[in-house]
């Protein structure tokens, strides 16, 4: 007990760094202070795990310099661990770079500090990371001229680019009309939702873009899994609109990574040397926002907006005005251009909280609906003399001007959830009436019974496909009109033929769980998917347990009021997902729109292990379901035959099932995953299952119902597979991830009822020792899948990129954690 138990911790530990989010960071730091404040958020994020910085723009000694503000940095932040790299040299920088003379490191020799080979050690990163399945792909921060990216895709080709996203400060918007002949063909991008407005990437101001933009042409035609550009105007107005009182508590702190960034701005450098002692503390009350700080926190902007699009924080990237363009050699290439304003103050409130260091659970974030400050927003763009349409933001949301708390959206995703479960259940204890009603034999009972099973098996996987294309907002607002309708035709049905095609239509379309369980990674910080993934399953469970005792009781007012009442909760799933739910966007995909970017056989044979790792998920998932089908189908023949127990009995221990359920997944996933990991939690749930499903054969008429609870507590190992493949799959692919699981679920429930009625008449208690057993292959699974994840993680500490190795002076401890 006591090594599973160790087992089960350490399992723990390495899930929890799979989940952080791989970054390398190129930047030109020195220059000025933006790219100081930059590196010092990424040394604050809890989900970010910094694997390199890279050095650009400037000759050797200029690059030294600046390997060595980073490493000074990095040594008072204690990211040791982290290694410096020397990028691309010679070409032309500054000739000095201001604020770097104080900055040498007295008695320590630069070359045991530094990679030489800065952009080999990048192309080792994004290779070890790409041939790990189970880890997410490298997010590259390019804060400098793109040259040592474009250096990194000459000489690793397809394969590097296809490994990483790239996201940086690249571009400026300009009136088309006020381009020169021809830059539309490699030096702009055009929104496809206006045609007099493009981002140009010639001009003077946009200095990573103008200094080398043949590397940056080079970059955009590179096959990135995403390319996000951050405009000038969307950099900009981060600075414009930090307050004075944020940087006064900044410039008061006294945190030592805080204190070594102010210490590298020449303006506080000079105010402090000048001015008295009393006046020290007070000289920073004078500034005016942007005319007397105008590019502090540029680049600190870009790292933010790579910290969203990657999913480190818990609010969607799409609340950003951002729009897809194409390059000339059609590659989708994401431009973003300004902030909604509560995004505006995430960005400062974030900032100074985790430099400061206060540690909060998760930033409450406000969720922008569109409509005034898009108004602002254009307003400020016009007074530049710039022509600007409406966001696709502003049309989703049109009408709507309040704000609402990120909270509020996510228990509108769960509330509707929990109205389509609901309709589901009110519509469950109808079937055996309605096929009575219309003269159905056996056979045909058990085909209305188990056609929404089976649609929904083809539903889950189709709306898990069309979450991650069409978008989330659009597929709920699909599965909500989809029931309405289809429960209208069923209450209006008249033919038996015309009641089973319609029973399968509302099974196809019942799929919203599908495509909130995609939504949670995006939405919530990595440590707490799993009390969401478990609110989710409590919303299930609720509507569940609550639908069958209402839709019976409406019955008694006619067989078809349930089905009525149900297409009325679906017209109100889809008003509310109309009128409320903010739009989230499909997910970035590779280029090639496959699972996995081509890759060497090594790289293969680890998206192989990766893909057993989830298809032991699915299995389990297979396995729970065909143990509590088994349960919802004969049980109630069971204990009628065994204990003599009436269906109000019977409904009773179902309704403690549900309410158990209810209660742990509410309050009890985070909790347990904390304590024995996520793998530990899922093989904890199928052992109470199997204990409840062997009490069941136990002759006792008390019994059931402490197996019930057992069976209840069963059920939170939902939450803990629905947020295992969140994490297993990439972001461009969870949606379709989840729609698969779910398919495994209905599979589950068409052929458990069918394995239990052969195996009744000849032995009854036969179906609980297949549902124990089932319950068994689930416990194996996850075992199977811990012993993967320990394995993998032996051989990633053996197998560190060599690369990184070979730079002299490099600690053997340094570089397994670059790795």
């Amino acid at each position: 007990m006591l090594s599973c138990t160790a087992s089960s911790l350490s399992g723990d530990r390495t899930e929890a760094q799979l989940r952080k989010k791989a970054v390398i960071l190129d930047t030109d730091i020195g220059d000025t202070i933006d790219d100081a404040w930059a590196l010092a958020l990424l040394l604050r994020a809890p989900d970010v795990d910094l694997k390199l910085v890279l050095m650009s723009f400037g000759g050797e000694e200029e690059l030294i310099n600046r390997a060595r503000v980073a490493r000074h940095l990095l040594d008072t932040a204690g990211a040791h661990h982290v290694p410096v790299g020397i990028g691309v040299r010679g070409a032309k920088g500054l000739e000095k770079c201001p604020n770097l003379g104080s900055y040498w490191m007295p008695g320590s020799d630069p070359s045991t500090h530094f990679l030489e080979d800065g952009v080999g050690a990048m192309l080792d990163v994004v290779k070890f990371h790409a041939a790990h399945s189970a880890i997410s792909p490298v997010t590259i921060i390019c804060i400098g001229p793109a040259t040592n990216i474009a250096a990194a895709v000459r000489r690793g080709g397809a394969a590097f680019a296809q490994g990483a996203k790239l996201i940086g400060q690249f571009g400026k918007l300009k009136a088309c009309s006020e381009l020169k002949a021809g830059s539309m063909s490699g030096s702009s991008l055009r929104p496809p939702a206006d045609d007099k407005l493009a981002v140009t990437f010639d001009d003077e101001a946009d200095v990573n873009s103008a200094y080398d933009p043949g590397s940056l042409q080079e970059v955009l035609r590179a096959p990135f899994l995403s390319i996000t550009c951050c405009t000038l105007e969307l950099v900009g107005s981060a600075s414009e609109n930090f307050s004075k009182a944020r940087y006064q508590a900044l410039c008061r702190a006294q945190e030592p990574l805080v204190k070594a960034v102010l210490a590298l701005d020449s303006k506080y450098d000079t105010y402090m040397r000048c001015l008295g002692a009393r006046q020290q503390e007070t000289w920073y009350s004078d500034l005016r926002p942007m005319q007397d700080l105008p590019s502090m926190f540029w680049d600190a902007a870009v790292v933010f907006a790579a910290m969203r699009s990657c999913g480190t924080l818990s609010f969607p990237w799409s609340q950003a005005f951002a729009q897809e363009s194409h390059t000339s050699h059609n590659r989708p290439v994401e431009i973003a251009w300004g902030w909604s304003a509560d995004v505006e103050e995430d960005f400062s409130n974030l900032l100074v909280k985790r430099l400061l260091g206060a540690s909060e659970s998760r930033e409450e974030i406000l969720l922008l609906a569109p409509g005034s400050h898009c108004d602002e927003q254009r307003d400020r763009l016009e007074a530049s003399t710039l022509p600007v349409s409406p966001s696709s933001a502003a049309h989703e949301h049109a009408g709507t001007t309040e704000l609402k708390q990120g909270n509020f959206v996510l228990g509108l995703l769960y509330f509707n959830v929990f109205l389509d479960m609901l309709g589901f259940g009110l519509i469950l204890p109808l079937m055996p009436y309605l096929g009575t009603k219309f003269h159905a034999d056996s056979v045909g009972l058990g085909l209305l019974t188990s056609m929404f099973s089976i649609a929904k098996f083809f539903g889950s996987i189709a709306f898990g496909m069309a979450a991650d294309r069409i978008g989330k907002k659009t597929t709920i607002g699909v599965c909500a009109l989809g029931c309405m309708v289809s429960y209208l035709a069923m209450g209006f049905a008249d033919d038996f033929k015309v009641l089973v095609l319609t029973r399968g239509l509302a099974g196809f379309f019942s799929n919203t769980v599908v495509v909130a369980q995609s939504i949670v990674p995006g939405a919530v910080p990595a440590d707490q998917m799993p009390k969401h993934q478990g609110y989710i399953g409590a919303a299930i469970g609720a509507g569940i347990a609550f639908g069958p005792s209402i839709g019976g009781g409406l019955a008694r007012f006619g067989i078809r009021s349930p089905i009525f009442l149900t297409a009325a909760l679906c017209a109100a799933n889809f008003a509310l997902v109309l009128g409320f739910m903010p739009r989230f966007g499909p997910a970035r995909s590779a280029a090639s729109g496959s699972l996995a970017p081509r890759e060497a056989p090594a790289g293969k044979a680890r998206r192989c292990q990766g893909a057993l790792q989830i298809t032991l998920v699915l299995m389990s998932t297979l396995a729970f379901w065909l143990g509590y089908a088994s349960f919802e189908a004969l049980g109630g023949l069971y204990f009628a035959d065994s204990l003599n127990m009436g269906p109000g009995e019977f409904g009773f221990v179902c309704t403690l099932t549900g309410v158990v359920q209810l209660v742990l997944l509410a309050g009890m996933v985070k909790p347990l995953v904390r304590c024995t990991g996520e793998i530990g939690a899922g093989a904890l749930s199928f052992t109470l299952s199997a204990l409840g499903w062997l009490l069941f054969m136990v002759q006792l008429r008390w019994l059931p119902y402490v197996a019930a609870v057992l069976v209840g507590a069963g059920f939170m190992v939902q939450a803990v597979q629905a947020n295992l493949l969140s994490s297993m799959s990439s972001p461009a692919f969870v949606g379709t991830l989840l729609g698969v699981n779910q398919a495994m679920a209905s599979l589950g429930r068409i052929v458990g009822p069918l394995m239990a009625g052969v195996i009744y008449p000849y032995l009854p208690r036969g179906i609980w020792i297949a549902s124990a057993s089932w319950a068994l292959l689930g416990i194996m699974s996850f075992l199977v899948l811990l012993a993967m994840v320990h394995l993998t993680s032996t051989h990633d500490r053996l197998t560190c990129p060599k690369h990184l190795g070979a730079e002299a002076g490099a600690g053997k401890d340094d570089l397994e954690r670059a790795c």
